[in-house]
């Protein structure tokens, strides 16, 4: 185990798990239950030569458009600036954690 109680986790796979109870058109109760299992590593490398571009690029352009709807902060320079930094944190920790670190 870790501090605070946490147990290591030195499985192949990890599960996710999510329920959503609902009342049909006719009145009945239903659950139904998403179930997501996904392989782990030990590898930072890994990690981000399985990621799918197609789904990240969605991720930050959903939360881009969110902040534009934003009151306080919801400008068009500020969702450019959020996305830059974001990439700029995804490449900078593949540089700190793969083995470009010795590339230019």
């Amino acid at each position: 185990t870790r501090g605070g109680g946490q147990k290591c986790i030195d499985s192949p796979m990890v599960f996710f798990q999510a329920a959503t109870l609902y009342t049909t058109l006719t009145g009945r109760r239903r659950v139904r239950v998403s179930t997501l299992g996904l392989v782990t590593t030990k590898v930072p490398a890994a990690v981000y030569r399985s990621a799918d571009l197609g789904t990240v690029a969605a991720i930050m352009t959903r939360q881009a458009i969110s902040d534009l709807d934003d009151p306080n902060e919801g400008s068009l320079h500020n969702a450019q600036s959020k996305v830059f930094q974001k990439c700029v944190s995804i490449l900078s920790n593949y540089r700190l954690h793969t083995t470009a670190k010795s590339s230019p």
